[in-house]
């Protein structure tokens, strides 16, 4: 087994069995939190909605397709955690409009650092000299797995209800709005749908 191997498979058996103690903590956090984390995503996508509607009117905008809402890989590398929330036409990403606005749910991200010094400190139990480096592929494989994943399931929760609750449905819109999560230029999976009533 070569080092790299040894420091992943040290991340691996600590992550196994911390993972399910952070998600506990952090729904706990959620719905203790959750009017102001609601009302702070709402506002976020009325700014998006708001953007939309200025573009539409000032710079011929077509018909929204997609509501896509995106992870940033570089986010782990900057830590600012952010996801790109963006109204496409039909050619999606092809769009020659952008509008979109960044959010972050810090609330989500409030114990990240205490994540990474917790798995600093179990693997150098087992890896000695360990350099912060060598803990790279094994920290965005966590954030990537277990954050990005419990973004999209925050996100299919609750994405829908910011955006009627904005208004989309008062932009140009196609018949139906298609919901997406992705990273960036990945591949997208819908997470819901609207549909306008005939």
């Amino acid at each position: 087994m070569t080092r790299q191997e040894k420091i992943d498979e040290a991340a691996k058996e600590f992550l196994n069995t911390y993972i399910p103690i952070r998600y506990k903590k952090l729904c706990l956090k959620y719905n203790s939190e959750k009017v102001q984390i609601i009302n702070d995503l709402g506002c976020t996508v009325s700014q998006l909605v708001g953007l939309a509607r200025w573009q539409q009117d000032n710079l011929q905008k077509k018909a929204i397709k997609y509501f896509a809402t995106s992870y940033l890989l570089s986010s782990v590398i900057t830590g600012s955690y952010d996801f790109r929330l963006a109204l496409f036409d039909d050619r999606y990403y092809l769009d020659p409009t952008e509008t979109s606005v960044y959010w972050s749910p810090r609330w989500m991200f409030s114990y990240i650092d205490e994540d990474r010094a917790a798995l600093e400190k179990a693997v150098r139990q087992k890896c000695v000299r360990l350099q912060e480096y060598e803990l790279d592929e094994a920290w965005r494989a966590y954030v990537h797995t277990f954050y990005y994943g419990l973004a999209g399931f925050f996100f299919a929760e609750n994405i829908k209800a910011a955006a009627m609750n904005s208004e989309i449905s008062e932009l140009h819109i196609e018949d139906q709005i298609i919901f997406l999560f992705d990273g960036i230029m990945d591949h997208p999976v819908q997470i819901d749908m609207w549909k306008r009533d005939n």
